[in-house]
């Protein structure tokens, strides 16, 4: 998926495994914005919404891999 990033290939790139291209997007960008402008970036939420959180964030991973699959 990244390989195809890089070329280019946005839509052939999310059709190879979109939750991992979509999170790895999403940390580098975290990361770029905490070493270079000292900004962090974080989610606030409370001991249920945490808990849907996590269950939507299962379900997309289960979901990832039946595609994948």
């Amino acid at each position: 998926a990244f390989t195809a990033l890089l070329q280019g290939h946005i839509i052939t790139a999310i059709s190879y495994n979109p939750l991992m291209l979509f999170l790895t997007i999403f940390l580098i960008i975290q990361l770029i914005s905490t070493t270079l402008f000292k900004i962090k970036i974080s989610l606030k939420a409370k001991v249920k919404e945490k808990h849907w959180i996590l269950f939507f964030f299962i379900i997309a991973f289960i979901a990832n891999w039946l595609y994948i699959i």
